[in-house]
């Protein structure tokens, strides 16, 4: 089988940081690793971005910051994807938003008779607050838009199984399949990891610092939890962070030796973080797959997150973890766990060997098969 040509477009890319970005690197090493040619299309956020392999950023006209977020308005986008698909000839173009670059890239892909594929990353109706405008009205026009993108494109990707359901019960009527996004290699463990618990029991949560992940949540449910025996590391950006910190110690009063709020810059620093806890707590419920829950898996450090239906694929209580109703139903699995060492090293075991279907070697096959079956349908 001939190796594909495969163009992604994406709004989100380095400097940004987050799963959809950890999602496109993993996809474009494995794609390159086993034999096919990727180019990545995105904006160029800051002005004299770093040059990097494969990866094209579109003119801008205008830059500025949104929410601590750069923002960049491309010069001329369906002008120059026209350009770039001409040049490149890509058997495929993989969108991953529906919004901007992938709404451009879509018409421009049609005109060309090149196949599209869409990765269904965001609820989108989850992000609403950051648009000032009244929630009665952006809704009903954001799953509309949403709708009818998602019935232009030839697949669609969804990343848990509540997702696929919920573009079936929506009748979207493209190919659709499920496939989780891959958890980077650098992640994956070839052994299980062994750690003792000791006091304080070390709770870790990896996030964006902003409304729709619920950090809220975690730090008043550290309230309730004895200070000498619990410690939880925040770790993230985001543009609410300075509102956590004032709600986490000047509202509830909490210590940063209880709370702590730390950047990481690395992914060496980031395993580093995952593989000192002993458990990653989760109280999102936006998500339409969860990508920190896989890294934490793959480092043997079991889940308590949330219940949402997205999470159902990832998470298989008593096995890698736990999906809670409330924060006392968190609190409670806390506790249990603290307190029983058999039970904490089942679970990281069920963690550690969860993980391996992230793997991503595993979900490029998928997603190729995924690829033709589009090509052959076209």
């Amino acid at each position: 089988m001939k190796p594909l040509r495969i163009m992604h477009v994406t709004n989100n890319y380095i400097p940004y940081q987050g799963g959809i970005v950890s999602s496109l690197i993993a996809h474009q090493d494995a794609l390159e690793a086993a034999g096919h040619h990727v180019q990545l299309i995105t904006l160029d956020f800051i002005k004299n971005s770093p040059l990097q392999k494969n990866v094209i950023r579109l003119p801008a006209w205008a830059r500025f910051t949104y929410y601590g977020n750069p923002m960049a308005v491309p010069w001329r986008p369906f002008y120059n994807l026209s350009n770039f698909i001409k040049e490149y000839q890509p058997d495929i173009i993989h969108v991953h938003h529906p919004f901007l670059l992938g709404a451009t890239a879509l018409k421009a892909a049609k005109k060309a008779q090149i196949p599209v594929i869409f990765t269904f990353h965001t609820r989108y109706q989850d992000y609403l607050h950051y648009i000032p405008l009244p929630r009665s009205l952006t809704k009903p026009l954001c799953l509309s838009l949403v709708a009818d993108f998602c019935q232009s494109v030839n697949g669609i990707i969804a990343p848990s199984e509540a997702i696929k359901e919920l573009l079936e019960s929506a009748k979207i009527n493209p190919l659709i399949t499920c496939i989780p996004s891959p958890v980077s290699s650098f992640f994956l463990q070839k052994k299980m990891r062994t750690m003792p618990l000791k006091n304080p029991i070390k709770l870790l949560t990896v996030s964006r610092l902003v409304p729709e992940k619920n950090i809220n949540f975690l730090i008043e449910l550290m309230t309730q939890l004895p200070k000498d025996r619990y410690h939880l590391t925040i770790i993230g950006y985001g543009w609410q962070e300075e509102t956590l910190r004032s709600y986490a110690y000047s509202t509830h009063k909490l210590s940063p030796h209880h709370v702590c709020f730390k950047k990481v810059y690395t992914k060496t620093s980031l395993k580093e973080a995952y593989h000192a806890a002993d458990l990653f707590i989760f109280a999102s419920q936006s998500e339409t797959q969860g990508l920190v829950l896989a890294e934490a898996l793959a480092s043997s450090c079991p889940v308590i997150a949330l219940e949402a239906d997205a999470l159902k694929d990832t998470i298989k209580n008593g096995v890698n973890g736990f999906l809670v109703k409330n924060q006392q139903e968190m609190i409670a699995i806390i506790k249990r766990i603290a307190h029983n060492q058999s039970l904490q090293n089942d679970l990281k075991e069920g963690a550690w060997r969860s993980s391996f279907i992230y793997s991503p070697n595993a979900i490029i096959e998928r997603v190729i098969d995924f690829y033709h079956a589009v090509l052959d349908a076209s």
